[in-house]
């Protein structure tokens, strides 16, 4: 009882964390683009930045998270991000 068995995530979900992850820093990427756009212009009032602030907080954790479950690919390590980022304090 006390043995732990190690199970991998199969080579599927796995390729569907790291195409999820890539979405996920697409957008983050995306969100970047009016602040460039915007760089230097006087009538800029600061709105263009709420975007990537947004997206940093929920896409930028979510796409490392997958990215690093595509990577460890063990169950065990899953279900330890998955606990760690879906615990509420």
């Amino acid at each position: 009882m006390g043995e732990k068995t190690e199970i991998t995530v199969s080579r599927r979900l796995r390729a569907m964390f790291v195409v999820a992850a890539a979405i996920m820093f697409a957008l983050w990427g995306w969100s970047l683009v009016p602040p460039i756009e915007n760089w230097g212009n006087p009538n800029e009032d600061g709105f263009s930045y709420v975007p990537i602030f947004y997206t940093t907080i929920t896409c930028l954790p979510v796409g490392l998270f997958l990215l690093v479950g595509a990577i460890a690919g063990a169950d065990e390590m899953l279900r330890a991000h998955a606990s760690h980022f879906f615990s509420l304090p």
